[in-house]
């Protein structure tokens, strides 16, 4: 019976073995099943962190766009004709243009003449048109009777 005993004593250390055996291998798969999991949590985190930048600098670059919009029609407001039911691009095109064309391509000579009442005599106005951030570049008008 001594043998008994031991051969006893043998399956079950060898029972136990195998238990700790299956319980490290179970262990080790949930490691790793848990790691992989936090990895992809980890990554669909960040993931949506940068979707959300994104789309929070696309908001921030629509409302700068239409500020400049708004901008631009307040600063172009009684500016004249030219610039009243024009696209953006096309204001912004015009202005380009008054910008870097000679100073001589963008002057309008303009009059008006008025009636003084009851007489034959009339008022006579007479100026130039240009880009107002072109004026300091204007040191002289001279007027010249074309008769």
């Amino acid at each position: 019976m001594p043998y008994t005993s031991q051969i006893t004593s043998l399956i079950d250390q060898s029972k136990q073995n195998i238990s700790r055996s299956k319980r490290n291998k179970v262990i080790l798969i949930g490691s790793i099943i848990l790691a992989a999991m936090v990895g992809l949590v980890s990554y669909s985190v960040k993931s949506r962190r940068v979707e959300l930048e994104a789309l929070n600098e696309q908001a921030k670059a629509k409302i700068a766009e239409e500020n400049s919009k708004r901008l631009l029609q307040i600063v172009l407001k009684g500016r004249g004709d030219q610039y009243v039911n024009q696209s953006d691009s096309a204001i912004i095109e015009r202005l380009f243009m008054e910008q870097t064309n000679p100073i001589n391509k963008l002057i309008t000579p303009r009059a008006n003449s008025v009636q003084v009442s009851n007489t034959k005599n009339y008022d006579f106005l007479i100026w130039i048109d240009v880009p107002s951030f072109r004026l300091d570049e204007i040191k002289q008008v001279e007027y010249i009777d074309g008769l």
